[in-house]
């Protein structure tokens, strides 16, 4: 049934009568149809163009690429500060492995120790040399306040016999016993401290290994009495680790042999440290 609908002139027109009754009529429905249609395609168009147009990183990657490309890494590491005499004419390999030769991290690592005032916790304080993988303990306490921390970090930039004296740049996490007092220590020899972002372990991933090496190869399997055993245990894995363990980051050599025996006619020995928790094979001379 089809009504008429009379308009302010008098004029009548005809309508449905679904539009009477409070539905919309099939036209208005295939107008607003077309239309959500052309809003999706419009909206579609622009998520192809978004995706379709280069991020932020993307044309950051690219200058980065076409500045490698066009002066060497010398010029992207000259903007970093990191750079020597006669770097310039080094190959992109040299220039990267000089700018690992300038670069230290340090972390803590936890252990307990039973005493005669029952379990303490005590704190490890340690320093590595990134490119070569040599690792320094600089100290031991169960109370690493102020004071102490600032005696360790002179201890390591002491001239000519320091651990850091030939670094320049010294990376760590925001812990908060790295104090104040320590950086500007480390900060007063012309060594930069550079706090690593939050929540980011793997920007300093070759001292978190060293700390997960300690932990599982010796450290969860001994029970220590005494701040001496804990030095002692330390001492022996640091040993073992720059002479007699293997490593696959840097060839599956030993970092720090003591001697070159080229001699493959003699009986392959075994011995061991920490009662025999650390084992290491070698060649005796024939």
């Amino acid at each position: 049934m089809r009504h008429a609908v009379v308009d302010n002139r008098g004029n009548a027109h005809p309508s449905d009568q679904g539009a009477l009754s409070g539905r919309p009529s099939r036209r208005v429905a295939s107008s607003s149809f077309s239309n959500f249609s052309s809003f999706g395609s419009q909206r579609n168009s622009r998520f192809n163009d978004a995706a379709m147009a280069p991020s932020w990183h993307m044309v950051a990657a690219r200058e980065l690429g076409e500045r490698i490309k066009d002066g060497g890494v010398g010029e992207v590491f000259t903007a970093r500060e990191i750079h020597r005499k006669g770097w310039r004419h080094l190959s992109d390999r040299e220039k990267v492995q000089d700018a690992l030769d300038a670069l230290a991290a340090t972390d803590f690592f936890t252990a307990e120790v039973w005493t005669k005032g029952g379990l303490v916790t005590y704190y490890v304080l340690f320093f590595m040399h990134v490119a070569t993988r040599r690792v320094h303990v600089a100290g031991v306490t169960p109370y690493p306040h102020e004071a102490w921390k600032t005696q360790m970090a002179r201890n390591v930039t002491m001239a000519d016999d320091g651990f850091l004296w030939s670094h320049r740049y010294l990376i760590h996490d925001r812990d908060g016993k790295f104090c104040p007092a320590f950086v500007d220590t480390i900060k007063s020899v012309g060594i930069k401290a550079v706090k690593l972002p939050a929540r980011s372990p793997n920007l300093n991933c070759f001292a978190e290994r060293w700390v997960r090496s300690v932990k599982e190869e010796f450290l969860s399997k001994l029970i220590l009495f005494g701040e001496a055993s804990l030095r002692r245990a330390v001492a022996q894995f640091e040993t073992h680790f720059h002479e007699e363990r293997p490593h696959q980051g840097k060839g599956n050599v030993i970092l720090f042999p003591l001697s070159e025996n080229s001699d493959v006619g003699g009986p392959i020995r075994c011995r061991e440290r920490l009662g025999g928790l650390l084992k290491y094979y070698h060649r005796e001379a024939g």
